[in-house]
Protein backbone atom coordinates (compact mmCIF):
# COMPACT_ATOMS: atom_id res chain seq x y z
CA UNK A 1 0.00 0.00 0.00
CA UNK A 2 2.73 2.75 0.78
CA UNK A 3 4.22 2.94 -2.71
CA UNK A 4 0.26 3.45 -4.31
CA UNK A 5 -0.91 5.32 -1.77
CA UNK A 6 2.43 7.25 -0.50
CA UNK A 7 2.72 8.99 3.39
CA UNK A 8 3.14 12.34 3.60
CA UNK A 9 3.45 15.31 6.29
CA UNK A 10 2.46 19.21 6.66
CA UNK A 11 4.68 20.11 9.76
CA UNK A 12 3.63 17.08 11.55
CA UNK A 13 -0.01 16.55 10.21
CA UNK A 14 0.29 12.64 8.56
CA UNK A 15 -1.74 11.89 5.34
CA UNK A 16 -2.47 8.94 2.99
CA UNK A 17 -2.09 10.41 -0.67
CA UNK A 18 -3.97 9.18 -3.38
CA UNK A 19 -3.63 9.56 -7.58
CA UNK A 20 -7.37 9.76 -8.25
CA UNK A 21 -7.24 11.28 -11.41
CA UNK A 22 -8.13 7.84 -13.57
CA UNK A 23 -10.26 5.53 -11.08
CA UNK A 24 -8.86 3.69 -8.47
CA UNK A 25 -10.26 1.24 -6.12
CA UNK A 26 -9.72 2.07 -2.97
CA UNK A 27 -10.28 0.23 0.64
CA UNK A 28 -12.12 2.54 3.54
CA UNK A 29 -10.84 5.03 4.23
CA UNK A 30 -10.07 4.06 7.87
CA UNK A 31 -8.15 1.13 6.29
CA UNK A 32 -6.25 3.50 4.04
CA UNK A 33 -5.46 5.18 7.15
CA UNK A 34 -3.57 2.59 9.10
CA UNK A 35 -0.22 1.62 8.95
CA UNK A 36 1.72 -0.29 11.06
CA UNK A 37 2.33 1.16 14.12
CA UNK A 38 -0.47 3.89 14.33
CA UNK A 39 -2.35 5.89 11.38
CA UNK A 40 -2.82 8.73 9.33
CA UNK A 41 -4.64 11.95 10.46
CA UNK A 42 -6.57 11.46 7.25
CA UNK A 43 -6.55 10.42 3.37
CA UNK A 44 -6.39 12.84 0.37
CA UNK A 45 -7.58 12.28 -3.03
CA UNK A 46 -5.99 14.12 -5.76
CA UNK A 47 -8.61 14.29 -8.57
CA UNK A 48 -9.02 15.62 -12.18
CA UNK A 49 -10.01 19.34 -12.11
CA UNK A 50 -13.82 20.15 -11.80
CA UNK A 51 -12.56 23.75 -13.17
CA UNK A 52 -11.03 24.44 -16.43
CA UNK A 53 -8.56 26.83 -14.89
CA UNK A 54 -7.63 24.21 -11.92
CA UNK A 55 -4.40 21.93 -11.90
CA UNK A 56 -6.39 19.39 -9.89
CA UNK A 57 -9.02 19.11 -7.47
CA UNK A 58 -8.81 18.09 -3.88
CA UNK A 59 -10.90 16.01 -1.59
CA UNK A 60 -10.13 14.94 1.97
CA UNK A 61 -11.14 12.75 4.67
CA UNK A 62 -10.61 12.56 8.11
CA UNK A 63 -9.21 9.08 9.58
CA UNK A 64 -12.55 8.10 10.66
CA UNK A 65 -13.95 8.31 7.12
CA UNK A 66 -15.81 11.59 7.63
CA UNK A 67 -15.20 14.66 4.68
CA UNK A 68 -16.44 17.34 2.85
CA UNK A 69 -14.37 19.96 4.93
CA UNK A 70 -10.58 21.98 4.07
CA UNK A 71 -7.27 20.66 5.52
CA UNK A 72 -4.74 23.61 5.57
CA UNK A 73 -1.90 21.36 5.90
CA UNK A 74 -2.89 18.82 3.68
CA UNK A 75 -3.94 21.56 1.16
CA UNK A 76 -0.16 22.16 1.30
CA UNK A 77 0.67 18.55 0.93
CA UNK A 78 -1.52 17.66 -1.78
CA UNK A 79 0.60 20.61 -3.86
CA UNK A 80 3.81 18.63 -2.69
CA UNK A 81 2.03 15.48 -4.38
CA UNK A 82 1.23 17.15 -7.43
CA UNK A 83 4.86 18.49 -8.22
CA UNK A 84 5.97 15.16 -7.69
CA UNK A 85 3.54 13.40 -9.70
CA UNK A 86 4.75 15.48 -12.60
CA UNK A 87 1.47 17.95 -12.60
CA UNK A 88 2.82 21.51 -13.60
CA UNK A 89 0.65 24.51 -13.15
CA UNK A 90 -1.51 26.04 -16.04
CA UNK A 91 -1.33 29.56 -15.13
CA UNK A 92 1.65 31.54 -15.82
CA UNK A 93 2.24 32.99 -13.15
CA UNK A 94 3.30 29.51 -11.71
CA UNK A 95 1.17 28.80 -8.74
CA UNK A 96 -0.90 26.03 -8.70
CA UNK A 97 -4.47 26.26 -8.30
CA UNK A 98 -7.32 23.74 -7.46
CA UNK A 99 -10.65 23.06 -6.53
CA UNK A 100 -11.98 21.99 -2.50
CA UNK A 101 -14.94 21.63 -0.79
CA UNK A 102 -14.72 25.11 0.27
CA UNK A 103 -13.70 26.76 -3.10
CA UNK A 104 -10.36 27.33 -5.42
CA UNK A 105 -7.15 27.52 -3.36
CA UNK A 106 -3.77 28.66 -4.86
CA UNK A 107 -0.51 27.31 -3.86
CA UNK A 108 3.33 28.23 -3.89
CA UNK A 109 5.82 25.88 -3.82
CA UNK A 110 8.96 28.21 -2.22
CA UNK A 111 11.74 25.65 -1.90
CA UNK A 112 11.81 22.20 -3.48
CA UNK A 113 14.27 20.06 -1.96
CA UNK A 114 12.68 16.62 -3.35
CA UNK A 115 11.38 15.16 -0.38
CA UNK A 116 11.63 18.22 1.61
CA UNK A 117 9.47 21.39 0.32
CA UNK A 118 8.09 24.48 1.71
CA UNK A 119 4.68 26.06 0.44
CA UNK A 120 2.60 28.64 0.90
CA UNK A 121 -1.39 27.56 0.42
CA UNK A 122 -4.06 29.91 0.09
CA UNK A 123 -7.68 29.62 1.96
CA UNK A 124 -10.89 30.92 1.95
CA UNK A 125 -11.54 34.50 3.00
CA UNK A 126 -13.11 34.20 6.71
CA UNK A 127 -16.84 35.83 7.51
CA UNK A 128 -18.25 33.61 10.42
CA UNK A 129 -16.96 33.80 13.31
CA UNK A 130 -18.39 35.04 17.33
CA UNK A 131 -17.34 35.00 20.76
CA UNK A 132 -17.98 32.63 23.16
CA UNK A 133 -19.09 33.00 26.82
CA UNK A 134 -19.33 29.63 28.17
CA UNK A 135 -16.99 27.99 27.44
CA UNK A 136 -14.84 31.14 26.81
CA UNK A 137 -13.13 31.60 23.51
CA UNK A 138 -14.12 31.99 19.16
CA UNK A 139 -15.76 30.01 17.25
CA UNK A 140 -14.61 30.38 13.62
CA UNK A 141 -15.09 28.46 10.59
CA UNK A 142 -11.93 28.72 8.80
CA UNK A 143 -13.17 26.06 6.00
CA UNK A 144 -13.46 23.68 9.39
CA UNK A 145 -15.28 24.54 12.22
CA UNK A 146 -13.22 25.93 15.19
CA UNK A 147 -13.33 26.64 18.81
CA UNK A 148 -10.04 28.63 19.93
CA UNK A 149 -9.68 29.28 24.03
CA UNK A 150 -6.36 31.05 24.89
CA UNK A 151 -4.31 29.90 27.57
CA UNK A 152 -2.39 32.20 30.33
CA UNK A 153 1.41 30.50 29.31
CA UNK A 154 2.83 27.88 27.44
CA UNK A 155 3.63 26.07 30.79
CA UNK A 156 -0.46 25.89 31.28
CA UNK A 157 -0.37 24.78 27.27
CA UNK A 158 2.59 22.12 27.90
CA UNK A 159 0.19 20.50 31.26
CA UNK A 160 -2.64 20.19 29.16
CA UNK A 161 -4.63 16.95 29.60
CA UNK A 162 -5.48 16.61 26.30
CA UNK A 163 -7.58 13.17 26.33
CA UNK A 164 -10.07 14.55 28.64
CA UNK A 165 -10.33 18.76 28.05
CA UNK A 166 -10.31 17.98 24.17
CA UNK A 167 -13.19 15.60 23.76
CA UNK A 168 -15.10 17.78 26.74
CA UNK A 169 -14.81 21.03 24.15
CA UNK A 170 -15.40 19.28 20.62
CA UNK A 171 -18.52 17.29 21.96
CA UNK A 172 -19.85 20.28 23.94
CA UNK A 173 -23.54 21.45 23.89
CA UNK A 174 -22.33 25.10 22.61
CA UNK A 175 -21.11 23.52 19.23
CA UNK A 176 -23.80 20.39 19.13
CA UNK A 177 -24.98 19.23 16.72
CA UNK A 178 -22.17 19.32 14.46
CA UNK A 179 -19.37 19.37 16.96
CA UNK A 180 -16.09 21.51 16.78
CA UNK A 181 -12.10 20.95 16.15
CA UNK A 182 -10.36 22.30 19.76
CA UNK A 183 -7.62 24.85 19.71
CA UNK A 184 -5.82 25.91 23.00
CA UNK A 185 -3.74 28.95 22.11
CA UNK A 186 -1.11 30.65 23.40
CA UNK A 187 -0.27 34.48 22.53
CA UNK A 188 3.28 35.30 23.48
CA UNK A 189 4.45 38.57 24.73
CA UNK A 190 6.77 39.00 21.44
CA UNK A 191 3.85 38.25 18.97
CA UNK A 192 4.00 34.78 18.17
CA UNK A 193 1.76 32.16 19.14
CA UNK A 194 1.84 28.39 20.48
CA UNK A 195 -0.80 25.96 19.94
CA UNK A 196 -2.19 22.67 20.56
CA UNK A 197 -5.22 20.91 18.47
CA UNK A 198 -7.86 18.52 19.16
CA UNK A 199 -9.11 17.63 15.93
CA UNK A 200 -12.94 15.88 15.49
CA UNK A 201 -12.78 13.05 13.06
CA UNK A 202 -8.98 12.17 13.92
CA UNK A 203 -10.36 12.26 17.74
CA UNK A 204 -6.82 13.00 19.12
CA UNK A 205 -4.46 15.66 19.46
CA UNK A 206 -2.66 15.92 16.15
CA UNK A 207 0.92 17.36 15.95
CA UNK A 208 -0.61 20.20 13.70
CA UNK A 209 -3.82 21.77 12.18
CA UNK A 210 -3.76 24.30 9.19
CA UNK A 211 -7.10 25.78 9.53
CA UNK A 212 -6.41 25.86 13.37
CA UNK A 213 -3.46 27.82 13.19
CA UNK A 214 -5.06 30.26 10.99
CA UNK A 215 -8.27 30.07 13.16
CA UNK A 216 -6.10 30.74 16.46
CA UNK A 217 -4.42 33.82 14.48
CA UNK A 218 -7.60 35.57 13.67
CA UNK A 219 -8.96 35.06 17.01
CA UNK A 220 -5.77 36.47 18.25
CA UNK A 221 -6.65 39.63 16.42
CA UNK A 222 -10.01 39.42 17.84
CA UNK A 223 -8.83 38.98 21.12
CA UNK A 224 -6.12 42.44 20.65
CA UNK A 225 -8.23 44.48 17.81
CA UNK A 226 -5.59 44.53 15.90
CA UNK A 227 -6.49 45.28 11.94
CA UNK A 228 -4.76 45.58 8.93
CA UNK A 229 -1.84 43.52 7.10
CA UNK A 230 -1.69 40.77 9.83
CA UNK A 231 1.26 37.90 10.46
CA UNK A 232 1.83 35.11 12.94
CA UNK A 233 4.76 32.41 13.53
CA UNK A 234 3.17 29.89 15.10
CA UNK A 235 4.84 26.58 16.99
CA UNK A 236 2.79 23.68 17.20
CA UNK A 237 4.14 20.14 18.26
CA UNK A 238 5.10 19.29 14.91
CA UNK A 239 7.06 22.33 13.97
CA UNK A 240 6.67 26.21 12.79
CA UNK A 241 3.90 27.76 10.39
CA UNK A 242 2.58 30.99 9.67
CA UNK A 243 -0.50 32.46 8.75
CA UNK A 244 -1.10 35.56 7.09
CA UNK A 245 -4.01 37.59 6.50
CA UNK A 246 -5.52 41.21 6.16
CA UNK A 247 -8.08 41.83 8.93
CA UNK A 248 -10.93 44.97 8.46
CA UNK A 249 -12.51 44.24 11.17
CA UNK A 250 -15.49 42.22 9.47
CA UNK A 251 -13.13 39.75 7.28
CA UNK A 252 -10.01 37.99 6.87
CA UNK A 253 -9.07 37.99 3.79
CA UNK A 254 -6.02 37.24 1.33
CA UNK A 255 -5.75 33.93 3.80
CA UNK A 256 -2.11 32.06 3.84
CA UNK A 257 -0.53 29.06 5.48
CA UNK A 258 3.01 28.70 5.01
CA UNK A 259 5.25 25.88 6.00
CA UNK A 260 6.98 22.65 5.59
CA UNK A 261 5.96 19.48 3.59
CA UNK A 262 7.64 16.00 3.74
CA UNK A 263 7.00 13.00 1.82
CA UNK A 264 7.74 9.93 3.31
Amino acid sequence: MNAQFPLYDGAGNLFRMVDARKGIQLPSIPELCRFPGGRTDGAILLGAPRSGDCDFSMQYFNADGTGGMMCGNGGRCIVAFARDLGIRPKAADGRYRFDAPDGIHTGDIFSDEGADKTIRLSLSDVSVFHHVAHPAGWFLNTGCRHFVTFLKDETELSALDMATLGPAFRYHAAFAPEGVNVDFAVLRPDGTMAVRTYEKGVEAETRACGTGIVAASIAAVLQTGREGACHYDVDVPGGHLQADFIWNGVLAESVALTGPTHRH
